[in-house]
């Protein structure tokens, strides 16, 4: 039977095995660890690509049976370098044995190079290394018990005899064949099973597609040959695979923004579309949707990203094309697609995390629907006069939905500096080792014996703190996420992070009323609910955690602490806030109603939403029986929980503010309004200091903030400003700032304050001479540098780089250079164009050797990180000459060592770049960008490009076997392929120039081809044989019309001529 989940809104609850949830036992995974090498002898890659951590997960087709062997179970996985730890879960029953991590030496995991798919009998993960290609078969769970349904509170995972396997079996590991000297493995996958049963790997990679023969053979390493489908690894970024009807399509997304289909089958391209007619692109997803198979393309910018979804439809002549269905942009760090959504997870910029989802077919206006996350732990502890520092600490690490406990653990662990692990504590327990842990540390590092109280109190605090501190740091570590797992069958989704696992649960109205923030929303009930934020957002920690513990003594919530946390708002300075929830009460025109529809939304009765539908009539004793779903759904009620009496609490002080302000509110909120208009009208400063000193509103406005200001007056025109920039009047701001600086004359600081403001308001409205001559006016050195690196940073972003270079930067120069330098050096090179805008700086101050320097170290790194046909072909080196435009050998103090670089050592760099953006079509392109010259005369040969070969030897000085070698691989192959000898007379004329070569007929002699006539005069005994002419003559004009090597060749068949000459006369003589 299918049940599904039906929430409009999620929350986040972590896995409930791992947090502290008030569970008794402490028991992090133990993973079964399982080696995997070669008896090869298979060493890292050298300069290998560092590849980042990844995860994923699977579910079975039957997880949404209710109450079966697969329901509501689940595997997820994660990659760290070498090793990958997979963990199989259920909600219904708890799982033994598992957990398992393999560690394949010597061979870093590519992202996302798990691949699980099942059988009628079997699991297989299909593992993709930077080396390797791996099996691992496991039982299906319906195939480990003999009933089709959940009977036993515990039962055995799938990965309970993964130690009794054999990863090394020939069968079911093998290396993935590369080209001679490449360094660099594969950069994405995509595996599969065949009907048959064999495993296939298509790899981002010039290997293309890889087998294993079936599992139950045991014949060795397949290689699919594949010669047509090879160019599925094109640059590819991503891979996805997908079976339909008798064929399996390989679709590739590329870093030249195409997106193409390979039929497996026939070994062709069935497709090729240009994603820059979206946006250019970096990954792929797939889904079954109700009229076909939807693709979902991530397309990345760096200023947004981009969702699209597309249809594959099925055109004449067995061929496919897309239709376009929506497009949406985001940036993110994963996503999932299902045959109508689309959800993403984001880090925002203060590393938070960020689910939502959409419906990507009805969602026109691309709105997303908010996940609520969990928030991590308060970096901060506070901890009042009364408290005792230890108890206040321990309440913070061990309370609900804080903590992990493998935080604690880690963080304890380090604080023992021991070896020995620390396993199934209670939690009482754990605590005890871990107040003994740092009292130890307290006691260690101390060295006086006698302490007042307050000293003691202090140590404890500090010592605390510093263990906090590190549970916080392992905390934020193991919560960083890395992938989302959705299940289509039980509609389940669960954030899968470096340190566990999270669901995301439906929301009850209240919840999502309090923690969903609509400021455009004006009925009573949610004006004063965003009341009830901005009340929220204002209370203190110190206070909140007063408020909480008189609760918990059982003391009155009105008298203890809901007055003072009130009295504590208006006297610290909350004037905005408090203004503003005056505004919005203003719009509530019943407020007794509005709290009486928010109190009777908390009651639970009331909440009938449904989180499951299913027949009351089974027996649904197992349905979310295990230990993980038990601490889920603990999780969510403590929540819940927690969520109600912060709801509670911020009304009864919304209550009091209410009784405080009474008929007052309407009038107070007109009455400060007049006055705020009173002071923007006043521009112009012509009051005297004595008639602002006696301006009762203004004191009032100025206050006491400012007491280092030089006079009112500037206090005055301080606040004015401030309030000018609250209400977007920049123009205003600046001429009201030019005319505070007289008032500034002799306080340089504020003066600082002040050019600054003008040149910020400046830059924001375009006017960049203003800002700039702004800048070059203020007085504190640090403010200037500031704002230049701001000007350079804003005016590069808008591509406004004349004025950048025009500017004259008077005694800043140094500064421009530096600061543009190390922007140059930070930033995507494909993306931002600093190192032009240093060159046309450098050229426009005729200082054309920096220029020279920053043009090839642009030159260089484009060789190194930017492996595309425009990274080659940006990638000019430019010469850096030693001396000065005028001629004259630089003079001046050096720092650091300089490598001077002639003309010949950049006419090699430049060789190797043109070598390099020739070779950029083939599949070796994607490791051309970092290759030697010995590699690229490799990679040149395989492509054949033997004249470019050639002159890479040359100008590298460089032998020439290589080329030669590959050259009689060429005419060999081409015997083979047309199946007529010599038919390319071009090679056969060029390896006439090569007599000398040994490697030449020691090639021919391997391949099994008899050597041509011509060739064998290499022998002293041999007879004389004529040259080929036809196809030297061919072959010399192509060599006049393309390069210089004609002459080389005329020489060699005139001294041809002369041996011919003399041998000719020998024998008339003879005769």
């Amino acid at each position: 039977m299918e049940y599904l989940l039906t929430p409009n809104t999620f929350q986040e609850r972590c896995d409930g095995a791992d947090l502290t949830s008030g569970q008794p036992p402490v028991r992090p995974k133990q993973f079964e660890t399982v080696m995997c090498g070669f008896s090869t002898g298979l060493n890292a890659l050298p300069g290998s690509v560092i590849y980042p951590d990844s995860t994923g997960g699977f579910h079975c087709e039957g997880s949404g049976k209710l109450l079966s062997i697969t329901s509501n179970r689940f595997l997820h996985w994660s990659t760290s370098g070498d090793t990958v730890q997979l963990v199989e879960q259920s909600l219904d029953t708890n799982l033994l044995n598992s957990a398992v991590k393999l560690k394949i030496t010597h061979c870093p995991l590519l992202p996302g190079g798990v691949h699980i798919q099942e059988t009628l009998n079997n699991v297989t993960l299909l593992i993709v290394t930077n080396q390797t290609v791996h099996r691992l078969v496991l039982p299906h769970p319906t195939c480990m018990y003999c009933s089709e349904l959940v009977t036993e509170l515990q039962m055995q995972s799938i990965f309970a005899d993964v130690g009794k396997m054999s990863l090394q079996d020939p069968a079911q590991s093998g290396v993935i064949p590369s080209p001679v000297g490449q360094t660099v493995g594969p950069t994405a996958s995509a595996a599969w099973l065949s009907h048959q049963g064999e495993a296939h790997y298509a790899l981002a990679s010039p290997a293309g597609v890889v087998t294993l023969p079936p599992h139950d053979t045991q014949a060795g390493w397949l290689d699919a040959n594949c010669h047509q489908v090879k160019d599925v690894g094109d640059l590819a970024l991503s891979l996805a695979v997908r079976e339909l009807e008798d064929d399996t399509f390989i679709l590739a997304l590329c870093q030249y923004h195409k997106l193409r289909m390979w039929s497996y089958r026939d070994q062709a391209c069935l497709m090729e579309a240009d994603m820059l007619e979206y946006m250019p692109g970096h990954r792929l997803r797939l889904a079954f949707s109700s009229t076909g198979l939807c693709l979902a393309i991530y397309l990345a910018v760096p200023s947004r990203g981009q969702f699209t979804v597309l249809q594959l439809v099925a055109t004449d002549n067995n061929c496919y094309s897309l239709d376009h269905i929506s497009s949406l942009f985001e940036t993110l760090v994963d996503f999932a697609l299902t045959s109508t959504d689309i959800w993403g997870l984001w880090l925002d910029d203060t590393n938070q995390t960020v689910v939502k989802y959409i419906n990507f077919e009805h969602s026109t206006a691309g709105q997303w629907n908010q996940v609520f996350v969990q928030p991590g732990p308060e970096e901060k502890v506070h901890i009042g006069a009364d408290q005792d520092p230890r108890e206040t600490y321990l309440d913070m690490l061990f309370s609900p939905l804080r903590f992990t406990a493998s935080a604690i653990v880690k963080a304890l662990q380090i604080y023992r500096r021991g070896t020995e692990r620390i396993t199934d504590l209670p939690w009482e327990t754990l605590k005890k080792e871990v107040t003994v842990a740092v009292e130890k540390e307290l006691q260690s590092s101390v060295t006086e014996f006698e302490f007042s109280q307050e000293e003691y109190r202090q140590l404890q605090v500090e010592f605390r703190s510093k263990f906090y501190a590190c549970c916080l740091q392992y905390q934020e570590g193991l919560a960083t996420p890395l992938g989302l797992l959705l299940n289509p069958h039980t509609h389940i989704v669960c954030v899968l992070k470096k340190g566990f696992v999270s669901f995301l649960v439906p929301c009850f109205a209240v919840e999502h009323l309090y923690l969903y923030f609509d400021e455009y929303l004006f009925s009573d009930r949610d004006v004063l609910v965003q009341c009830l934020r901005l009340v929220s957002d204002t209370v203190p920690g110190d206070m909140a955690y007063k408020m909480e513990k008189a609760l918990e003594h059982l003391q009155s919530p009105e008298r203890a602490r809901a007055e003072m946390v009130l009295e504590n708002l208006l006297a610290n300075k909350n004037e905005n806030v408090i203004e503003d929830i005056h505004n919005k009460l203003q719009d509530v025109h019943n407020p007794l109603a509005a709290m009486a529809v928010l109190i009777r939304e908390m009651e639970l009765e009331t909440d009938s939403e449904p989180w499951l539908i299913y027949s009351t009539s089974q027996n649904l004793s197992q349905l979310y029986g295990s230990s993980v779903a038990v601490a889920v759904v603990c999780q969510a009620v403590c929540q819940m929980a927690m969520t109600r009496a912060l709801f509670c609490r911020d009304l009864l002080i919304l209550q009091q503010l209410y009784l405080r302000l009474g008929d007052n509110v309407s009038s107070s909120t007109h009455t400060r309004r007049q006055k705020y208009k009173r002071i923007t009208l006043g521009l112009t400063p012509t009051k005297t200091n004595l008639e602002v000193e006696r301006e009762e509103f203004l004191l009032r406005l100025t206050g006491a903030e400012d007491e280092a200001a030089a006079a009112p007056r500037l206090q005055y025109h301080n606040k004015v400003l401030r309030l000018l920039e609250d209400v977007g009047l920049p123009e205003l701001v600046i001429h009201l700032a030019t005319l505070a600086i007289t008032e500034a004359v002799n306080d340089p600081r504020s003066q600082a304050a002040l050019w600054t403001r003008i040149f910020k308001h400046h830059l924001d409205l375009g006017h960049n001479s203003q800002a700039y001559e702004a800048l070059t006016q203020n007085p504190d050195s640090s403010s200037q540098l500031d704002c230049l690196r701001q000007l350079v940073v804003v005016l590069c972003e808008r591509s406004q780089l004349q004025d950048l270079v025009q500017f004259s930067y008077v005694n800043l120069h140094d500064e421009v250079d530096t600061h543009t330098h190390h922007r140059a050096r930070a930033v995507d090179l494909m993306s931002h164009n600093y190192y032009e805008l240093l060159y046309a700086f450098h050229i426009n101050r005729h200082n054309y050797r920096e220029a020279g320097r920053v043009m090839f170290e642009y030159g260089m790194r484009l060789g190194r990180e930017v492996r595309t046909q425009l990274g080659l072909q940006k990638q000019r080196p430019a010469a850096s000459p030693k001396r000065n435009y005028d001629g004259e050998f630089t003079t001046g103090p050096v720092s650091g060592q300089i490598d001077i670089l002639e003309l010949k050592d950049l006419q090699k760099e430049y060789a190797l770049a043109r070598s390099r953006l020739a070779q950029h079509h083939p599949p070796s392109a994607a490791i051309a960008g970092s290759a030697s010259a010995v590699e690229m005369v490799s990679l040149l040969v395989q492509s054949g490009l033997f004249d470019c070969a050639l002159s890479l030897c040359q100008t590298f000085k460089l032998s020439l076997t290589s080329v030669f070698k590959g050259l009689a691989f060429q005419v060999t192959g081409s015997v083979r392929a047309e199946s007529t000898a010599w038919s390319d007379l071009n090679l056969y004329a060029y390896l006439s120039l090569t007599m000398h070569e040994v490697s030449v007929p020691n090639v021919l002699y391997t391949r099994c081809t008899s050597l041509p006539m011509f060739m064998m005069s290499l022998s002293a005994t041999a007879p004389l044989v004529w040259l080929p002419y036809t196809s030297i003559d061919q072959l010399l004009q192509s060599l006049t019309e393309t390069q210089n090597n004609a002459r080389k060749l005329q020489d060699k068949l005139n001294d041809y001529h002369k041996l011919v000459d003399q041998t000719t006369r020998r024998r008339l003589q003879a005769q």
